[in-house]
C-alpha cells in the first residue's frame, strides 16, 4: 500500500483513475484506497491541529 499513499499524499487527495484501476492486480480492492485516503486525512488534520493550538 505504500505506493497507493505516496499518490494520495503526492496528489493532495486525488488518485488518478490508471491508478485506481490498477489496485485489484496488485490485489487490493478501492475500499484500500479509502482506508488510505482516511488515513492520511487522519494524518493531515493531526498536524494542523497540533501547529494551530501548539500541543507540540
Amino acid at each position: 500500500m505504500h505506493p497507493s499513499t505516496a499518490i494520495v499524499f503526492g496528489e493532495c487527495g486525488f488518485v488518478p483513475t490508471p491508478d485506481v484501476d490498477a489496485l485489484p492486480a496488485a490485489s487490493y480492492m478501492r475500499q484500500n484506497i479509502l482506508d488510505v485516503i482516511r488515513g492520511v486525512a487522519k494524518r493531515v488534520m493531526g498536524t494542523s491541529t497540533n501547529h494551530i493550538v501548539h500541543t507540540e
